[in-house]
């Protein structure tokens, strides 16, 4: 088993806290050894992506995203600079966001396949699969839990100032984006090849032109689970990566093995209808089930029961503990009763072990 998880954080301006557009700076302050894809900007200039190194271990994943976080932690601060890890910024309008030169970026965007208007900050976590067939029936499998993932991972409910009505504003504003959301069903790889052709109008070339929330990644050898809003901190980023790779390697041994997922799945419609709910309520979502409401709390403790894994199970626990509590990252935003207090809490959480 191979994994590696990716975060996506916010540069901002202290003490107001507004976002800040120094990502080309902050990257001079970094340890030459990181420079090179360990941390690196993403979209637009506010936002700082930091990757882990290949792991393979819960312990691994654990050390890696914690030495990221106080690397970028220290390089911000020395530009007098802070850090909040959220989907979304709480306060700052996007227009005040820079984007990076990239080419393949404004490809796109001009294209279409992706919006430069909202600043979103993701977390993605990559399984190794090398072969593109079993890739296949994987994502066709995990995509039906990916509301049980947004549920639990839901990080900003604020937008520009004011509650968004969303428990993650972030997938709200994202999702009009034409490749985002749940990925349709394959029958074989060459399905994807043909649906890369049949996109070409709106720039897209590979495989990683598509936002899906579940997405192959060929070239890297993974599948990307991307649909979660970047977390507040390091446990809440361990717990939600502990349950999506117990997700995938159940799943995973499912299929070699030939079983059957013993839990009752939803149809195609139900999963998109239950997303919807999970991205708007988060914990507090009722997901329907083979015609059936249930709670998507009582959903996601059924769920770890069935993919519990020992290697994660100090994440997996954190996920129970959030479930019962029933506190997301983003009622504890909600809590501190104003955006600007959601910024404070952010930056005082993001280092907190």
């Amino acid at each position: 088993m191979k994994f590696g998880i990716e975060e996506e954080f916010c540069l901002i301006t202290l003490p107001d806290g507004r976002m800040d557009n120094s990502i080309n700076d902050v990257l001079q302050t970094l340890p030459l050894p990181l420079r090179d894809g360990r941390m690196k900007p993403d979209l637009h200039e506010c936002i700082l992506e930091v990757s882990t190194a290949i792991c393979t271990r819960y312990q691994q994943m654990h050390d890696e995203l914690r030495e990221l976080r106080r690397t970028a932690y220290r390089s911000a601060g020395k530009l007098g600079l802070g850090l909040i890890s959220s989907g979304t910024h709480p306060i700052s309008p996007w227009q005040e966001a820079v984007l990076v030169e990239n080419p393949r970026y404004r490809r796109l965007i001009s294209g279409g396949a992706l919006l430069a208007e909202g600043v979103h900050f993701g977390m993605h976590v990559h399984y190794q699969v090398s072969n593109d067939q079993l890739r296949v029936k994987l994502v066709n499998l995990v995509r039906l839990f990916i509301p049980e993932v947004v549920a639990v991972s839901v990080n900003s409910p604020f937008h520009e100032g004011a509650f968004s009505g969303y428990k993650s504003s972030r997938l709200h504003r994202y999702d009009p984006t034409p490749t985002v959301g749940i990925p349709p069903a394959l029958e074989r790889w060459t399905d994807l090849e043909r649906y890369i052709k049949k996109m070409a109008h709106l720039g897209i070339k590979e495989e990683r032109d598509i936002y899906w929330d579940v997405r192959h990644r060929k070239g890297m050898r993974t599948l990307e689970f991307r649909v979660m809003d970047t977390q507040a901190d390091l446990p809440a980023t361990l717990a939600v990566a502990s349950l999506i790779l117990s997700i995938l390697i159940w799943v995973d041994g499912s299929i070699t093995s030939g079983a059957d997922i013993p839990i009752s799945l939803p149809t195609e419609e139900e999963a998109v209808a239950n997303r919807e709910e999970a991205k708007r309520y988060g914990l507090d979502a009722i997901f329907t089930i083979e015609g059936k409401g249930v709670s998507a709390k009582k959903r996601i403790v059924e769920l770890i029961e069935n993919v519990q894994n020992s290697e994660f199970s100090p994440g997996l626990s954190r996920i129970v503990d959030r479930v019962e509590r029933g506190i997301t990252g983003a009622d504890q935003q909600l809590l501190q009763e104003s955006p600007t207090g959601a910024i404070n809490w952010l930056r005082t959480v993001f280092l907190e072990e």
